[in-house]
């Protein structure tokens, strides 16, 4: 499974936009964070598209993470991407 990553660095009360897009054969996962008191999530949608808002909220780590899978009927195969950004809440 490949992974896309990136690590960002952030202050309290900053907000991340996130998107995720790929090709129109994939579905993506609503974003989520590993650490919802460090990095909370405020709106979020899934489809070809999936979109995330999230806000720093408290020092620490967290990471944004979305699964991008092939649109099909089940039994369908394993997801097939991951989407990673590692956030570090600095203060």
């Amino acid at each position: 499974m490949p992974i896309t990553s990136i690590t960002i660095d952030s202050k309290w009360g900053d907000h991340l936009d996130v998107q995720v897009m790929g090709p129109s054969s994939l579905g993506w996962t609503k974003p989520v964070s590993s650490d919802q008191p460090v990095l909370k999530r405020t709106k979020a949608s899934s489809g070809l598209t999936a979109t995330a808002t999230f806000i720093a909220k408290a020092k620490g780590k967290a990471q944004v993470t979305a699964t991008g899978t092939i649109n099909c009927s089940p039994p369908c195969p394993p997801p097939i991407l991951l989407f990673r950004v590692n956030v570090m809440v600095v203060g």
